[in-house]
């Protein structure tokens, strides 16, 4: 609940936090409130806040993650700051990669020699905002084709 409050309390610092709008979301459900990641995205030092609140959260869990791995986009700069305080967090290198969309397909996949990476790796894949989960889904199935191991998911 600590960590909650942590980047509740970033996410509107950062002007990130939607309320008493009428909303749409991805599902297709409705709603009055969201966050606006964009918003966030635009304030490095708030974006890092929450993904240093992420990490420790994830060593609070006993996760022991070799790489970060998040869809792109909005997952890229989350992976990056979240290996980072890991990194620093625990003394040992944490690496970084992202899944990108298919060409001309839906699925996602791991790319520029980032399956190498992931193979045989402990990953743990950030998202910033869950809807239907659908990017997540999708990252799972890249990093198991990759034969790499997701030993947890984490979103704001």
């Amino acid at each position: 609940m600590k960590d909650e409050n942590m980047i509740m309390s970033t996410l509107q610092g950062a002007g990130a936090i939607i309320t008493d709008s009428h909303l749409v979301y991805t599902s297709g459900l409705h709603g009055s409130t969201s966050v606006n990641k964009y918003a966030l995205y635009t304030d490095s030092v708030s974006v890092s806040s929450v993904c240093s609140i992420l990490a420790t959260a994830i060593i609070t869990a006993g996760i022991d993650a070799q790489v970060i791995v998040g869809p792109a986009m909005g997952g890229i700069t989350l992976s990056q700051w979240t290996a980072y305080h890991l990194w620093r967090k625990l003394g040992s290198k944490v690496l970084s990669v992202f899944a990108e969309k298919i060409f001309l397909g839906d699925a996602m996949e791991l790319k520029h020699g980032y399956e190498k990476i992931v193979k045989d790796k402990r990953v743990f894949i950030v998202e910033d905002v869950l809807t239907t989960g659908g990017s997540v889904k999708k990252t799972i199935e890249a990093v198991s084709r990759a034969c790499g191991t997701v030993v947890g998911v984490g979103s704001f």
